[in-house]
C-alpha cells in the first residue's frame, strides 16, 4: 500500500461512511486508490467534470475549490491538489455532504504540498 492510499483509506475511516477516494492527474490518471470502485470510469469522468466546472468563465472566472454532486446513492467530492492532481471522494448516503466535504478539504491541505 503506498502513502496516498493509507492516507486515503486514514480520511475514510475518519468520515466512517465513506465508499471509495481516489488522487488522480487532472487528465484522469490514477495514483492512489482506495474503496470499492470501477476507477478507471470513476478517474476519467471526475477528469472530465472538473475540466468542465474549470472552464465556466460564465459561474467564476477563477478555477473552482471544489465540485460536490450530491444524489441519492452518496455525494462525490473534488477537490484540487496543486495545479495538475485532484482527491475525488464519494461519501455514503448518509454522511452530510458538508462534513465530507470538511474532511476532505483538510486531508487535501495537508497533502497539497506533496502535488506542488
Amino acid at each position: 500500500m503506498s502513502e496516498f492510499e493509507q492516507a486515503l483509506e486514514e480520511l475514510a475511516q475518519t468520515l466512517g461512511d465513506a465508499r471509495a477516494a481516489a488522487v488522480l492527474e487532472t487528465s484522469g490518471i490514477e495514483l492512489a486508490v482506495w474503496g470499492s470502485a470501477d476507477f478507471e470510469t470513476v478517474t476519467a469522468e471526475v477528469a472530465e467534470l472538473w475540466k468542465a466546472a474549470g472552464s465556466s468563465e460564465g459561474l467564476s472566472p477563477e478555477p473552482p475549490e471544489s465540485v460536490v454532486v450530491h444524489g441519492p446513492h452518496g455525494t462525490w467530492i473534488v477537490l484540487p491538489l496543486g495545479a495538475d492532481y485532484l482527491l475525488a471522494l464519494l461519501a455514503g448516503p448518509d454522511l452530510p455532504a458538508g462534513k465530507a466535504r470538511f474532511y476532505a478539504h483538510e486531508w487535501a491541505q495537508e497533502h497539497r504540498e506533496a502535488f506542488a
